[in-house]
C-alpha cells in the first residue's frame, strides 16, 4: 500500500482554521476590554478628563414641534395620495368607426 505523504484533510483544516480564528477573536476582545478598563482607571487616578466630543441634546420648542408635525402631516398625505397630479397614459378609447 502506497502512502501519500503530507495529506491534509480539508475538513480538519477548516475546523482548525475556525478554532484559531475563534481564539484570536476571543483574545482580542479580552485585551480590548482590559485596556479600556485600565485606561479608565488611570484617567480616574490622574484626574484626567475624557477628550471625546459629545453633541448637545436638541430641544424643540412647542411652536417648532407643532410646525414640524404639520409639515410632516402635509408631506405624508401628499406622498400617500400619490403626490401632485400625474397624467396617466393608457389605451385611448376610440368613439368613432
Amino acid at each position: 500500500m502506497r502512502m501519500i505523504p503530507l495529506y491534509i484533510d480539508v475538513a480538519v483544516m477548516s475546523a482548525t482554521i475556525e478554532a484559531i480564528v475563534g481564539v484570536v477573536i476571543a483574545v482580542s476582545a479580552f485585551l480590548i476590554i482590559r485596556f479600556r478598563k485600565a485606561k479608565k482607571k488611570v484617567q480616574e487616578t490622574l484626574h484626567l478628563e475624557d477628550t471625546k466630543e459629545t453633541e448637545e441634546e436638541v430641544v424643540l420648542l412647542d411652536d417648532e414641534i407643532v410646525k414640524t408635525a404639520a409639515e410632516a402631516a402635509d408631506g405624508g398625505a401628499e406622498s400617500f395620495d400619490g403626490g401632485p397630479e400625474i397624467a396617466q397614459t393608457g389605451p385611448e378609447e376610440s368613439t368613432g368607426a
